[in-house]
């Protein structure tokens, strides 16, 4: 985490990762948007970007959970998180997700 000396009030993130999905047993690709209202501190962004890698990049994950595990990572020492996902490569039509 990174202090907040800045006042920095709004953050929008854009990070991308590729996961099985169980049902349509086939890749697709998350295009996440987070947006998230920081308090004192915020994440540095290569954390976050570290635990995409380690913990939903090439993991079995319908898009609704793949939305969960980022937004429980991100959601403590934030007022206010918005996780979605955007999907346009699955085995359906495509899908947005948000959890908040």
């Amino acid at each position: 985490m990174i202090e907040n000396k800045e006042k920095v009030r709004y953050i929008e993130m854009y990070p991308k990762a590729r996961c099985f999905c169980p049902i349509g047993k086939a890749w697709y690709t998350n295009k996440f948007k987070v947006s998230l209202f920081p308090r004192e501190y915020y994440f540095d962004y290569l954390d976050v970007e570290k635990f995409i890698k380690e913990e939903i990049e090439g993991k079995s994950l319908t898009i609704e959970g793949a939305c969960k595990k980022l937004y429980d990572y991100l959601k403590e020492n934030v007022e206010y998180i918005q996780v979605e996902s955007h999907v346009n490569d699955a085995t359906h039509f495509p899908v947005k997700v948000l959890i908040d």
